[in-house]
């Protein structure tokens, strides 16, 4: 069983938390042994709509070899990524993730709390189109990468905004599921087509 943990910031772009989670659950119904986990150290998270998430589960004591680690977006990356509760998080990012045993992905701003604990120091990402410029300059150690749905680095799974999320999903359950799951997966979504890490992120 792979657990995957949904790290929640004080505040939340909704669909960057539930697009790849209703990914996985799909996936669940065609095999994936996924355990899903929404954790955050406090436990009343604003969204991006007129809805409040209460009732999540603290962070875990400790990640299990093979474990993957969600940071969503924040309505403010400013204001919300630089709070008590997002230091918490990051202080967690910093002494329980291992690279080489761990796995993190970020969708859109929430690379910023990766940047944060390091763990984008050296490694090819990318966020939001709107944020790229201030991703680099903020960390200047990462490899930024501009208009990119999702870039994968070894263990580091990064996306643009909203939607890109579920893109990523898809890519990580192909990658550890295979191809026949996540097939089976986007159909059930009803997605009309699978981007990939090479294709570009703004509409055309």
């Amino acid at each position: 069983m792979r657990h995957v943990y949904m790290i929640l910031p004080p505040t939340v772009e909704l669909l960057d938390m539930v697009g790849p989670l209703e990914v996985f659950r799909v996936a669940r119904r065609f095999g994936a042994d996924l355990a899903l986990h929404v954790v955050s150290p406090t436990t009343h998270i604003e969204t991006s709509l007129p809805i409040q998430i209460t009732g999540v589960t603290s962070l875990p004591t400790e990640l299990a070899s093979g474990d993957l680690v969600i940071i969503p977006g924040a309505l403010d990356e400013d204001l919300d990524f630089r709070g008590e509760v997002a230091q918490v998080i990051v202080r967690f990012l910093k002494s329980a993730v291992n690279p080489k045993q761990h796995e993190v992905m970020s969708i859109c701003s929430g690379a910023y709390l990766l940047g944060q604990a390091g763990l984008l120091d050296g490694r090819t990402c990318t966020t939001h189109h709107a944020l790229t410029d201030a991703l680099q300059n903020e960390f200047p150690k990462a490899l930024v990468q501009t208009n990119r749905v999702f870039v994968e680095d070894g263990t580091l799974y990064t996306s643009a905004g909203i939607t890109a999320g579920i893109d990523l999903a898809l890519h990580w359950l192909a990658k550890h599921y295979g191809e026949q799951t996540t097939i089976q997966t986007a159909r059930h979504m009803s997605l009309y087509f699978r981007r990939s890490s090479h294709d570009p992120e703004l509409s055309p």
